[in-house]
């Protein structure tokens, strides 16, 4: 999700960015699709990711965020 908040990115790019495997990537984004929180566009015969739902989004990042200790201090 942070890689996507710069932007549109198709699967290949982001499998660089992330470091995992493009059959992972895929996965991970059709559950973010379904759940709402990214939408595809295509663009020629690449098909690109981006983020929807700011609202969500923050929340979502906010999560992760403090799940990995990122600017919040323990509760």
């Amino acid at each position: 999700m942070r890689a996507l908040s710069a932007g549109p990115l198709a699967v290949k790019d982001l499998t660089h960015i992330v470091g995992r495997p493009r059959t992972v990537m895929s996965q991970h984004l059709r559950v973010l699709r379904e759940a709402g929180l990214v939408e595809t566009q295509r663009s020629g015969r690449w098909q690109y990711y981006r983020l929807t739902r700011r609202r969500a989004v923050a929340v979502v990042q906010a999560a992760l965020d403090a799940a990995s200790g990122n600017g919040y201090p323990n509760a």
